[in-house]
């Protein structure tokens, strides 16, 4: 819609045609949610109006393109950024170009979205794997002789040279888990 004004200057008259609707001049401007791949830029207007974003690596030359759809709550997202890289921009409303003062926003996405490796875990020592803790029943304390142990492996509970005291680790049978523990 088009809102015209008459003007007499002397003996001339102008006629100034002046669009309704407001100033598309973007406020507020944002860059968030920056990531490895990505960046979401947000502004204003104070009319509805459909935006463009043209970015890119080289302040000088910003060949990719953004937009949204008409409204006064500009929310766009720019996609398929290179991770650690400057990115620098302008928005383009009704043909007019907008920037930062006279040079273009910039920000820098974040490293790669790929996860973080931990530190490799230590495996359990093979003597704790194999070998059962002592039972309550089993004394830390108490010594027992290595070649006692040795003389009965193989034996298991119930068999006549199986002795619940060369069992150190209560399993029920005399066997080399015990034989980690004799003499302790």
């Amino acid at each position: 819609m088009a809102l015209g004004v008459m003007l007499l200057a002397g003996s001339r008259v102008y006629n100034l045609l002046a669009k309704a609707g407001g100033s598309s001049q973007p406020d507020n401007v944002q860059i968030t949610q920056i990531t490895a791949n990505s960046a979401v830029v947000t502004f204003t207007t104070a009319s509805s109006k459909q935006t463009l974003i043209e970015y890119g690596t080289d302040s000088a030359n910003l060949t990719l393109f953004a937009n949204d759809t008409e409204t006064t709550d500009h929310k766009i997202s720019l996609s398929l950024l290179t991770p650690n890289t400057s990115y620098f921009l302008h928005i383009k409303i009704d043909g007019k170009v907008y920037d930062n003062g006279g040079v273009p926003w910039t920000f820098t996405t974040s490293g790669t979205n790929l996860p973080t490796l931990k530190s490799p875990t230590t495996l359990p020592s093979l003597a704790a794997t194999l070998v059962p803790k002592l039972s309550p029943a089993s004394s830390s304390a108490q010594k027992i002789s290595c070649g006692e142990v040795a003389k009965r492996i193989g034996s298991t509970k119930g068999s006549p040279n199986y002795d619940v005291k060369y069992d150190l680790n209560s399993d029920g049978i005399i066997n080399s888990a015990d034989m980690a523990l004799c003499g302790k």
